[in-house]
Parts: C-alpha cells; sequence; structure tokens
C-alpha cells in the first residue's frame, strides 16, 4: 500500500513540474500577413488589406495614376481552400457617385467582380484610392496567391473605351 501511495506521490509531482516548465520545442503561433506585390509606376490597379484576421481578410481594389474611370471589371484567382467571397462595396474613390458593385465568385477561387458608375456621368479621377472592397472569409489558415487574371480585367472611361496600359497587381496572403 506504501509504495502504491508513494508512486501515485511520484506521477502527481512530476505532473506538475512538468506543468511548470517551459516546452521549448513549441514553436510560437504564426500570424497571417497580406503582402502585395510591387506596383509599377503609371495607372494601376492593385490590392491593399484593409484589414486581417484568422477569420477575415478585407482587401482594397485601389486605383493609381487613373483618370476618366467610370468602371472596373476584373477577374481575381485565390485558392478556393484557402479563401471564400461573402460581399463587395464600391470604395471611397468613386467620389459620392452613384454605383453598382456586382460580384460573385463563379467557382471556388474564382472571383469575377465589376463596379461601375450610373447613369450619364462623367469618369472620376482616382489616385491612390479604393474602388472596391472584398470581404474574403478565411476557410484555411495558410498562405494562397491573389492575383488579377490577365486579358480579364479592365478599366473603362466614361466614353465606354478602355483604358490602355493599366497594371494589374495582386498579392499574397502568407503565414509567418
Amino acid at each position: 500500500m506504501k509504495k502504491l501511495m508513494a508512486a501515485s506521490m511520484l506521477c502527481s509531482l512530476c505532473s506538475l513540474f512538468a506543468l511548470g516548465c517551459d516546452d521549448e520545442t513549441t514553436a510560437p503561433s504564426k500570424t497571417l500577413r497580406f503582402e502585395s506585390d510591387d506596383v509599377p509606376a503609371g495607372p494601376a490597379v492593385f490590392l491593399r488589406a484593409a484589414s486581417l484576421s484568422h477569420q477575415q481578410l478585407s482587401l482594397q481594389v485601389v486605383g493609381q495614376e487613373l483618370n476618366d474611370v467610370y468602371g472596373l471589371a476584373f477577374r481575381l484567382e485565390y485558392s478556393g481552400q484557402v479563401l471564400s467571397f461573402d460581399a463587395m462595396t464600391a470604395g471611397e474613390g468613386w467620389n459620392g457617385q452613384t454605383t453598382l458593385p456586382v460580384a460573385r465568385e463563379v467557382s471556388a477561387g474564382l472571383l469575377v467582380g465589376a463596379v461601375t458608375q450610373r447613369g450619364d456621368t462623367p469618369g472620376v479621377a482616382v489616385d491612390d484610392a479604393a474602388l472596391a472592397q472584398l470581404e474574403l472569409p478565411v476557410s484555411k489558415v495558410a498562405g494562397t496567391e491573389i492575383q488579377f487574371v490577365e486579358g480579364r480585367s479592365a478599366v473603362v472611361t466614361g466614353d465606354g473605351d478602355e483604358v490602355d496600359a493599366v497594371s494589374f497587381t495582386g498579392g499574397r496572403l502568407v503565414l509567418r
């Protein structure tokens, strides 16, 4: 009986000792970060994080050095296992104009979106201002590229013409 009590006491002490010790093999918790691709000089549309948590990524679709913008259409690709689409709203770059934002995730990891002014109004000048804000729930805490689909994204003027030589740059969600 004494041996059983001694063994029980020894196990209890070992458990208390183990709980009080730091485990040096425990990795520090990793955090998600959004990193934008380098934005070239000149007319461009790029992504900028508005906020990020392990549950939600809010991205701004930002215009740079754009004139006479009446609308923006884009396709955005990302890992459908990491992100999904919830909502899109028009950004402040429209300067109070009445806009119509429309977006839909046509398949996991492929978002099709457009924001346009309504009515017979002139286009707006945009420089470092959000044209849209995207709400993307995080399904899995992991990294993913988030890129515009080349040839399927465009800025349109008040005359209905596509603006030439606009660079579209994305970014990536990274786990560090």
